[in-house]
């Protein structure tokens, strides 16, 4: 089964091809022992927490704490707003919802009280948005991604742009509404496409392979998941690798070929265990209790399901606890454990429905219904060229496709007329050909009555001239006599 399979790293998508790099982190600890002042430091020593976010995040807290102390002391708030920020990411990244959600709320507060550019109310609102989403808070998860998508619609910046609509799209798929988020991972990977973003369209990828598998629509879902494979290893990123593990390991295990599912998936937990990506790693454990039962091996199936719930416990993810749950109901109902499966029955039907209760379902659509309005709204009050990049390409689309039409209705007219003054001076020289047989054919009629009538008059001469003259016998007769 297909969950959270790949989330965007939002600060860091911009850089995240060549993250991981060693020579690049050794050129930061360079900077960082160079610098002469607090704020050159709190500077180097962010950029630094965000290059270990993804290798090793125990480094990334303690060069992120630094930058943080540091911006406090000189009261420089906006380095204060990014430390917070690369905290909450990396503590997301680690499944601590709790902690990132207070990292992040805390640079959302200074950016309201001390007036901050606004810039960055859109990294927090997304950083918002994944952590709600990922600890399974749809309903906040959609209203901070909608308000991401609404600060950056303000500059049309594409970068951003594919990823507010990636990150919301990753909630809609978590709540099941996949028309929704293919329509914003396709928006995504058009604009990622756009700027060569190789990283960006890795994950893209992945994540409408994701989409088409829950529709099962496998075959597309393959391609995708191949399609992200080969961008992931053309960037080294490991972690994106291990995702592209999985999402195969998945579509292996939905033909029912689990031998080759179990494959993928232990490469993929192997990869996510060394990274400490928590939440992924819960994935695979639950994916290969899945596969385990499917083969009947019921010891290594519950070993797994037991891994899985334990650190879905420990990440406060609810959506995880809700997949580890059932894992467990099912194995236990193998072995003829009833009472356990009856349990973690109960436990997985009080998740998913702390997840998707009717009340939670409003507010989502609320939250869309209101970003509509203030769409709207912002684009009637506010001059036309601050319309987002996107409607604005969609406008210069249809205007090029109306100019087009016109163009054909133009030409359609005009060879219309040609046509007709063709058609006109054909008609004519038919009709005048016509008219000049006619003549023709009176004046041969004329002629040939003139030839009979001529005709007539030389038999009619002829026979009185035969009735005239004697015939040869009469003449041949009287000669004889005058012998």
């Amino acid at each position: 089964m297909i969950k959270k399979l790949i989330t965007a790293i939002l600060i860091f998508f911009a850089s995240y091809s060549f993250a991981k790099n060693i020579d690049v982190i050794d050129s930061l600890r360079q900077k960082i022992n160079v610098s002469k002042t607090d704020s050159a430091l709190s500077y180097w020593s962010d950029i630094l927490a965000k290059e270990y976010s993804g290798i090793n995040p125990d480094s990334g807290i303690y060069y992120a704490n630094q930058s943080l102390r540091l911006a406090q002391k000189i009261k420089k708030y906006e380095y204060v707003i990014d430390a917070y920020c690369s905290l909450g990411i990396i503590y997301r990244e680690r499944g601590e919802y709790n902690t990132a959600l207070n990292y992040l709320h805390d640079a959302l507060k200074i950016i309201e009280e001390k007036k901050i550019d606004k810039w960055y109310l859109e990294r927090v609102y997304a950083s918002l948005n994944l952590a709600y989403t990922e600890q399974g808070n749809y309903t906040a998860g959609i209203e901070y991604g909608f308000k991401s998508l609404h600060e950056i619609e303000k500059t049309g910046d594409t970068m951003n742009m594919a990823l507010a609509n990636n990150n919301l799209a990753n909630t809609f798929f978590n709540i099941k509404e996949y028309n929704k988020a293919l329509k914003h991972y396709k928006v995504a990977l058009t604009y990622a496409e756009k700027i060569k973003h190789i990283y960006g369209q890795s994950l893209l990828n992945g994540n409408l392979g994701s989409v088409y598998f829950e529709m099962n629509k496998l075959d597309s879902a393959k391609l995708f998941f191949d399609k992200s494979l080969e961008l992931c290893k053309a960037v080294e990123d490991i972690a994106g690798e291990a995702i592209s593990y999985g999402n195969i390991g998945s579509y292996y295990q939905k033909m029912n070929d689990n031998n080759s599912a179990l494959s993928y998936f232990i490469k993929a937990e192997k990869i996510f265990d060394e990274l400490k990506l928590q939440p992924n790693l819960c994935d695979m454990y639950y994916n290969m209790a899945t596969s385990y039962l499917a083969l009947k091996n019921y010891s290594l199936s519950l070993k797994n399901a037991l891994k899985a719930l334990d650190l879905a416990n420990k990440i406060e993810s609810y959506p995880h606890k809700q997949q580890s749950h059932l894992a467990l109901k099912n194995v236990y109902e193998k072995v003829n454990n009833v009472a356990l499966a009856y349990f973690h029955y109960q436990q997985y039907i009080a998740c998913k429905d702390s997840i998707f209760n009717e009340e939670s379902r409003k507010e989502q659509f609320k939250s869309e219904l209101i970003y509509e309005y203030n769409k709207k709204h912002y684009a009637d009050s506010l001059n036309q060229s601050l319309i987002t990049k996107m409607q604005q390409e969609e406008l210069d689309h249809e205007k090029e496709k109306t100019d087009t039409q016109r163009k054909f209705t133009y030409a359609a007219i005009l060879g219309f007329v040609i046509m007709l003054i063709l058609a006109i001076y054909i008609f004519k020289g038919y009709k005048d050909k016509q008219n000049a047989n006619k003549t023709i054919a009176y004046q041969r009629d004329l002629v040939e009555a003139k030839n009979l009538e001529i005709i007539d008059s030389i038999k009619y001469a002829k026979r009185i001239q035969q009735s005239l003259m004697p015939t040869e016998k009469y003449i041949h007769k009287h000669l004889k006599s005058k012998d």
